[in-house]
Formats: C-alpha cells, structure tokens, sequence
C-alpha cells in the first residue's frame, strides 16, 4: 500500500476487527514523516478518528475497506486524545 492507494480515502470508513469487537475508524488525514516530502509514496502517516465500537487499543489489526479490501495495520493511539489513531509506513 502506498500513499496514493489512500489518498482518495481521506474521510472514508475503515473496519477494524479489535479485541473487543468491530470499530470503525474514519481517514482524517496523511501527513509527510520528517525528510520526507508529499511525493514521497512509501514515508508517510494516516491519522485517523474512532466512530463506532469499543475503544481499540494499539495493535496490529484486521482492517477492511471498499476501495483496498481487507489487510492489516499497526495502530498507536496518538498521545491523550480518546479516538485518535496514527498509523506510520516508512519503507526506504
């Protein structure tokens, strides 16, 4: 998956099997890693907002979306804020 697989999604749902049941968390935006710039297709992060389920820890989960089907991500809750993700691809 690269940055323009996502690009078109941003604002689009994203099912997440977690531990303790389905979520859905919704694309807020892509941002550029440090050194990175935005035509860079593999450094860069997707930060997303839980909408629906229970809350989801960090972890690597199931992930279904229409556009790109089904794989799995790592996500990081970011910092203190309830329903906040980020996920980092970093491929050199």
């Amino acid at each position: 998956l690269s940055r323009s697989s996502f690009s078109p999604l941003v604002g689009k749902s994203f099912q997440v099997r977690g531990a303790k049941g389905p979520a859905a968390l919704t694309l807020s935006a892509i941002t550029d890693l440090p050194n990175a710039t935005s035509a860079d297709m593999r450094r860069f992060s997707l930060q997303f907002r839980q909408t629906a389920g229970p809350p989801l820890d960090q972890g690597t989960w199931p992930v279904r979306q229409a556009s790109l089907g089904a794989f799995r991500l790592f996500v990081v809750p970011i910092g203190n804020v309830p329903g906040r993700f980020e996920a980092v691809f970093n491929s050199v």
